[in-house]
């Protein structure tokens, strides 16, 4: 999945893309265990300790710099979560996800289902 890289490299934003069918209700931010890891994609054991973490009832699968291969998008991934990071407030997020949200259209066929903005 290039398009949240490209993403997140043009808008200094972390991303993360997620498998929707590889998640396990509800999912929760919080902050990596002392010596948690899971396997990095293409990476081996990411230690996840202290670091921002997004979970599911299964354990970690994500954070700002790696993912896991839990969760990654692959050829036959037909539902994804994708999720923007953002520390510069609700409007310029707005706009990064109407971006977002424009090229997995134009590019990958994509229908958006639903967006959120959490805090």
């Amino acid at each position: 999945m290039d398009i949240n890289n490209f993403i997140s490299i043009k808008t200094h934003h972390p991303i993360g893309a997620y498998d929707a069918n590889n998640l396990r209700f509800p999912l929760v931010f919080d902050v990596g265990k002392e010596g948690e890891t899971y396997k990095g994609i293409g990476r081996d054991f990411i230690n996840i300790s202290g670091l921002p973490v997004f979970r599911d009832m299964e354990g970690a699968y994500g954070s700002p710099t790696s993912d896991s291969e839990r969760t990654m998008i692959v050829a036959n991934t037909r539902r994804i979560i994708f999720v923007i990071i953002s520390f510069t407030g609700k409007d310029k997020l707005r706009d990064i996800i109407q971006e977002a949200s424009d090229f997995l259209i134009n590019f990958t066929q994509a229908k958006i289902r639903e967006t959120r903005i959490l805090h």
